[in-house]
C-alpha cells in the first residue's frame, strides 16, 4: 500500500481527490496539509478561515498539517516554508504527494519540481479529467460546497455564495470552465461522502482582493 498525503485547498477538487483516493486499496491518505496566508489565519487561494479548514479535516478523520505561508511570497519564500513538510514526510515513510490539480500542466509541473531529491513522487486522481463530467460526478456523489469566490471579468457577481450544484452549473456563462479550472472561481466544501457530518456554515463578510470577489464564511455557532 502506499502511503501518502494530500494538499488540502479547502475545495472541491482536493475533496474529490480524497473521493478518489479513498476508494483505491492500494493508497492511504494519512493526513492532509493546507498553506495559511501568514498572520490572516485564511487559507491560500481561497481565503478560507482556519477554523472551517480544520473542521473540514476533522470531518474527515484525517490529521491537518498548517504551513504558514508570507503574503505575496515569492516561489523561493513558499518552496522554504514547505520544505520541512516533506522532510518530515519523507522520513515518516511517506511516498506520495497527493493533489486535485485538474488540466493546467504548469503548475502539475511545478508541485513536481517541489518533490525532486526529496524521495517523494506525486500523484494528481483527478488529471486530464473531463471538466464537465467532474462537476457533475462531484454534485452527483454527494458532494455540497459554497462558490466562495468568483472572477467578476468571467462569473456573474450574483452567483457568488452560492451552493455548486446543477442549478448553479446552468447559470454558469458558457465560457467558464464548470470547473473553474482557469480561476473564474473557488469552492469550500461542506459535505461529501468522506465527511463524517456536513459543516453548518454561515455567510460573513464579502471583500475583494487581487481581481477576485470573495464571499466569507464562518461555522455556526455550535460547531465553533
Amino acid at each position: 500500500m502506499t502511503r501518502g498525503w494530500l494538499w488540502w485547498s479547502s475545495g472541491k477538487d482536493a475533496a474529490w481527490a480524497l473521493r478518489r483516493l479513498r476508494e483505491d486499496p492500494s493508497r492511504r491518505v494519512e493526513r492532509l496539509i493546507t498553506t495559511f496566508i501568514e498572520g490572516r489565519e485564511r487559507a491560500s487561494g481561497h481565503e478560507i478561515d482556519r477554523v472551517i479548514v480544520r473542521a473540514q479535516a476533522r470531518a474527515v478523520g484525517l490529521p491537518l498539517v498548517e504551513v504558514a505561508v508570507p503574503e505575496g511570497a515569492s516561489n523561493r519564500r513558499y518552496e522554504e516554508a514547505i520544505a520541512p513538510v516533506l522532510a518530515e514526510a519523507a522520513a515518516s515513510g511517506i511516498r506520495e504527494m497527493w493533489f486535485g490539480d485538474l488540466h493546467l500542466a504548469d503548475i502539475r509541473d511545478y508541485r513536481l519540481g517541489l518533490l525532486e531529491g526529496t524521495g517523494l513522487s506525486g500523484g494528481f486522481p483527478l488529471w486530464t479529467d473531463d471538466t464537465a463530467r467532474l462537476a457533475l460526478e462531484m454534485i452527483d456523489g454527494g458532494l455540497d460546497a459554497r462558490v466562495v469566490a468568483v472572477d467578476p471579468l468571467r462569473v456573474p457577481e450574483e452567483l457568488l455564495g452560492e451552493r455548486f450544484d446543477r442549478a448553479w452549473l446552468e447559470r454558469l456563462p458558457p465560457t467558464a470552465d464548470p470547473c473553474g479550472e482557469a480561476g473564474e472561481f473557488h469552492t469550500c466544501v461542506v459535505h461529501s461522502p468522506d465527511f463524517a457530518a456536513p459543516l453548518r456554515v454561515v455567510p460573513a463578510e464579502r471583500h475583494e482582493r487581487r481581481g477576485l470577489l470573495y464571499q466569507g464564511l464562518r461555522l455556526a455557532g455550535d460547531q465553533e
